[in-house]
């Protein structure tokens, strides 16, 4: 089967870490209930979040782990468990949540692929048919980390131009390292399971 290729822009990304993580807009009351996972993630996103973001693709591993591995706790002490804690216990709880937020009404979707899920969640986001898409990947164990970018259909002063061509090629070892030096233009090539991004000179 032949190739396809696909060109697209990456708008804005960045990403976060625990020194730099800024929730100072999220209420006080609302900050106290967000999980480690909602953290990281929302300080990617908040850095990135443009209006007329028409979709989201958010992707995560193991989620909202750290409620889940409390409700279970608090099950086997107590043979009860909090239905309030289940639901914010989802793997899809922070985009809900984003959407919220932000008074947003799009699709979205949440994704979790093993040790690809950046990349998995990557290439969701650029094969969309939305001209603009906001993708967001974050972690809470082993370690919080996570990044965010706004993926589109048009060229801007900032943007970076990408080529994603569908084939089969060699995973990256530790995915987000990899990503990050793709978007700071140290290396212009990330290899995902199904296919090959590269940055295109201007």
């Amino acid at each position: 089967m032949k190739n396809t290729s696909k060109n697209f822009y990456i708008k804005k990304f960045f990403i976060p870490t625990a020194e730099n993580m800024d929730l100072s807009d999220i209420p006080m009351l609302v900050r106290r209930k967000m999980s480690s996972l909602d953290k990281i993630a929302y300080s990617a996103v908040k850095e990135v979040y443009e209006d007329g973001v028409q979709e989201v693709v958010f992707s995560s591993r193991y989620g909202e782990i750290d409620r889940l591995k409390s409700i279970i706790e608090s099950y086997l002490a107590c043979n009860e468990a909090s239905p309030a804690k289940f639901s914010a216990s989802v793997h899809n709880y922070f985009v809900g949540f984003l959407c919220q937020l932000k008074g947003l009404t799009i699709s979205y979707n949440s994704l979790s692929a093993g040790e690809n899920t950046l990349s998995i969640g990557l290439v969701k986001s650029i094969i969309s048919k939305k001209s603009k898409v906001l993708y967001c990947f974050a972690e809470s164990v082993p370690e919080m980390k996570g990044c965010a970018c706004v993926i589109g259909d048009k060229e801007d002063a900032n943007s970076i131009k990408c080529t994603f061509t569908q084939g089969s090629f060699d995973i990256e070892e530790n995915e987000l390292e990899m990503f990050k030096k793709f978007l700071q233009g140290e290396v212009s090539l990330f290899k995902t399971p199904c296919g090959l991004i590269e940055r295109v000179k201007k």
